[in-house]
């Protein structure tokens, strides 16, 4: 981490803040920011989120590309560029943070991680699991895996800066 330098996590989702948050706190894994849940693939950013946030800060954008929609993420890439913001790392989750966790873990089927019978289930209990972490180490979890995967083709525009983040 930069002295001076603030960092700013705009993540899809709570699945995605559950997952920054149990990692800021692991030593050596990836760097602290706030975090903050909007999707900026589907949502627009707004002037008043934009004010609380000092030219000297890093924007860290964590999003899925499981739509192919990228016509809002442009319109708020050029916000943030208009705002004055100096760095934006784009996080690609590649296609989403499921797939993700199965690239970085031993995992053959995520909801493997807590015996559930469906998606909506995995989900409700990955954002409750108190001991997040240790679930995933158990499964073999290598940060280094995770979003290195080469953007697909309605982002190749994006590099993945998700290298950027780990410690």
């Amino acid at each position: 981490m930069r002295k001076g330098v603030k960092y700013q996590y705009f993540v899809e989702g709570k699945c995605e803040e559950k997952l920054i948050k149990v990692l800021k706190e692991q030593k050596d894994q990836i760097i602290s920011g706030k975090v903050e849940v909007l999707n900026v693939v589907q949502e627009r950013l707004t002037d008043t989120k934009l004010r609380l946030i000092t030219p000297d800060t890093i924007i860290i954008l964590i999003f899925d590309t499981d739509t192919g929609e990228v016509e809002i993420l442009k319109e708020n890439l050029k916000k943030l560029e208009k705002w004055g913001i100096k760095k934006v790392w784009c996080v690609v989750q590649v296609k989403n943070l499921e797939d993700e966790i199965l690239r970085a873990t031993s995992l053959r089927n995520v909801k493997d991680l807590f015996k559930c019978k469906n998606l909506d289930e995995f989900k409700e209990q990955f954002i409750k699991e108190k001991n997040l972490y240790k679930k995933l180490t158990d499964k073999d979890f290598d940060l280094d895996k995770m979003w290195i995967t080469k953007p697909p083709k309605e982002y190749c525009w994006l590099n993945n800066d998700g290298y950027k983040i780990k410690k």
